[in-house]
């Protein structure tokens, strides 16, 4: 009993050792992928014509600078990261009527809310698991209104397999839909490869407007399009961490914020910031023993307590991420 009792008392003070020594090394590892990305930011900046503005973005950051990366998708993923953000290309579809209807980037509301309660309006475009929308498309078919029936996205047997469905029919901002929203205009399905390589292939419903099929680029991939095409894409792996959305502005060396350990692509944060996903208070990532990892534009990357750099606070704002204001 005596031994029993000693065997237990080593392990009570080995195991929390342990444990904290392999989030360090996981910390260590996350650092090294920030370095990564900001090396690949900075030689991505460098292959630009000098004098002009920068033509990177925010915006589907991590295919910009995959190939920088030397398409080494694990740079983008953090071993702390649970639950990584999607690293997909931009591919979009050219209404006839004047507008486009973003697919991989439109933002996706369907991890937050069911289609029917988006304050503000019944997005245009739904993403699907293969079981939801294998058990829906029978109604789509019917021309119903299949608002109540569109969840929120939850992974299916199959991540790697999903499907976006479009209302073509668009009203205000041309982002919401309208008309008998059956979401069966345009379907498309995907299969998503580990590295983050999308293979689609889309049919048309029941509608009168034309389409044409936009790549990355904005490359015009097909032209009025009638269904059962097959095309494939390269794109990023899965991200853990989260670009300043002002990153277009920041210059190179400037000691301003350019990424950091984030539960969304873009850190849409402080004062004029578009009004998307759940704020600071939510998407900060403390993973690393409570403290998060950042990258600075001239490529230093520091562990810091993410109420140092809260954007929430105007003068941390000024002095870290907006590049339009002195640091103090």
């Amino acid at each position: 009993m005596i031994v029993i009792g000693l065997l237990g008392l080593l392990l009570a003070i080995v195991l929390p050792t342990f444990g904290k020594a392999s989030a360090i090394s996981r910390r260590t590892v996350c650092q090294a992928n920030l370095s990564h990305i900001g090396q690949a930011y900075n030689m991505r900046r460098s292959a630009e014509p000098t004098g002009e503005r920068t033509s990177f973005k925010a915006d589907n950051w991590a295919s910009d600078l995959l190939p920088y990366l030397s398409y080494h998708p694990r740079a983008l993923y953090c071993p702390d990261d649970a639950v990584p953000v999607d690293g997909m290309p931009d591919v979009k579809f050219w209404v006839h009527r004047g507008y486009y209807m973003e697919m991989t980037t439109a933002y996706p509301y369907w991890l937050e809310y069911a289609a029917g309660d988006v304050p503000g309006g019944v997005p245009g475009v739904w993403r699907l698991n293969d079981e939801v929308y294998q058990t829906i498309r029978p109604l789509m078919a019917e021309r119903r209104n299949c608002v109540d029936l569109l969840p929120i996205y939850t992974p299916g047997q199959d991540p790697y397999l999903f499907w976006y469905v479009f209302e073509d029919q668009r009203i205000g901002d041309e982002s919401w839909a309208g008309d008998d929203q059956d979401f069966e205009d345009l379907i498309v399905r995907v299969v998503r490869s580990r590295t983050g390589t999308i293979t689609i292939t889309l049919w048309k419903g029941a509608t009168y407007h034309s389409f044409d099929l936009i790549g990355p680029g904005d490359e015009v991939i097909a032209t009025n399009i009638t269904g059962g095409g097959l095309w494939t894409f390269p794109g990023a792996p899965d991200i853990s961490y989260g670009m300043n959305w002002r990153a277009e502005h920041i210059a190179k060396g400037q000691h301003k914020i350019l990424a950091l350990d984030y539960e969304r692509e873009v850190c849409n944060v402080g004062a004029g910031a578009p009004l998307l996903g759940n704020g600071w208070g939510v998407d900060k990532a403390p993973r690393h023993l409570g403290k998060t990892n950042v990258l600075f534009a001239e490529g230093q990357v520091v562990t810091m307590d993410v109420d140092e750099i809260d954007p929430g606070i105007d003068s941390l704002d000024g002095q870290y991420w907006d590049p339009a204001r002195p640091v103090r």
